[in-house]
């Protein structure tokens, strides 16, 4: 289990917290990536917008991972031990994609 991430409430003061969860964004070779993602809205600047417009959507958000993955092997034995952290990456930015 992932810890939530650290946010700065003092900076968030007009902000609420629109989503909070778990996921697991990358598995592979023995190897699971863990996430814990917390995603702010900016309230203040929704409300206004929509007045204005009539659109109702979030413009502007905070976005918190923090993640959890082993160690690397220190010496792989087979070339199926290695991990390739393209593979991490692209699953972290589709899970960034899917909060937007």
């Amino acid at each position: 289990m992932v810890a939530p991430p650290a946010v700065p409430s003092e900076r968030l003061t007009d902000w609420r917290q629109a989503s909070d969860g778990t996921e697991t964004p990358f598995s592979a070779a023995g190897v699971t990536v863990t996430a814990h993602v917390l995603v702010c809205e900016d309230d203040t600047l929704r409300e206004a917008i929509e007045r204005r417009t009539g659109v109702d959507r979030s413009w502007r958000f905070f976005l918190a991972p923090v993640s959890n993955s082993p160690p690397r092997h220190p010496s792989p034995t087979r070339s199926g031990d290695r991990i390739d952290p393209s593979g991490f990456r692209s699953a972290l930015l589709a899970l960034i994609r899917q909060t937007r």
